[in-house]
């Protein structure tokens, strides 16, 4: 069972005091809680109140929009422009072929999944209409193999996202092989919840749990400080 938080807030700081407060892996520098996750009640509630802990949430709103983007190279070309101009040297990342890229998944999924989910939504899918097969890919095994792509070039950390229409909502439930807990998780649950928005507004429902499962939940060494300073903003000093 995932423990239950009202808002992201009080699943990231949880975590966050959790992972600090497990021993160094073997001395190697850095912690790790393996297949940890949280479920949120409130995903609209998706935001870290921290000023030790900074997030850019133009940026995030803008990468949001480069995920749905589509799968053309212009459209592609248009958000990456957005996010380079938010934060000069953060598009480094995005593969030349745009097919390989988050939107191009995304967008040659994106028929089929919406296909699943509405006949889940009105009960045409058997077993009382609950599906189960509304996932969409991240993660592909032709990601292990591309070598056009350059260094630079992060090898997808989202293994799936699998929605399913319960009781008339849109549940959602991330995997995720490798998450670092003090920076990249703020973006990728406020993501991840705004594609689970977005789906659900096309869908005509409302929005319902959603669950982050990370294989993988990390920090380093060099975040010990911000870690700290993060924590006792929400905790005060405590051991």
């Amino acid at each position: 069972m995932l423990s239950d938080f009202a808002t992201f807030d009080e699943a990231y700081h949880a975590t966050l005091l959790m992972l600090r407060d497990t021993p160094d892996h073997e001395d190697a520098g850095y912690k790790e809680l393996w297949a940890h996750g949280f479920m949120l009640l409130n995903p609209e509630q998706n935001r870290v109140n921290s000023a030790a802990r900074a997030v850019d949430y133009d940026y995030a709103d803008a990468f949001v929009d480069y995920m749905l983007s589509g799968r053309g190279i212009f459209e592609q070309k248009r958000a990456l422009d957005q996010l380079e101009a938010i934060k000069p040297g953060s598009t480094n990342f995005a593969p030349d072929n745009p097919a390989a890229s988050y939107p191009g998944k995304i967008a040659q999924q994106m028929e089929p999944l919406l296909a699943q989910l509405r006949a889940e939504r009105d009960g045409e899918t058997g077993a009382g209409g609950a599906g189960r097969r509304g996932v969409l890919h991240i993660l592909e095994h032709i990601d292990r193999f591309r070598d056009d792509a350059p260094s630079t070039v992060e090898y997808p950390c989202t293994l799936a996202l699998h929605f399913m229409v319960r009781v008339g909502k849109l549940i959602t439930v991330t995997s995720m092989r490798s998450n670092h807990v003090p920076s990249v998780l703020c973006y990728d649950v406020y993501n991840f919840t705004a594609i689970q928005a977005h789906l659900a507004g096309v869908l005509g429902i409302d929005p319902g749990a959603y669950c982050h499962l990370m294989n993988s939940a990390h920090m380093f060494a060099r975040d010990a400080d911000v870690v700290d300073a993060t924590l006792k903003e929400r905790y005060g000093d405590r051991d």
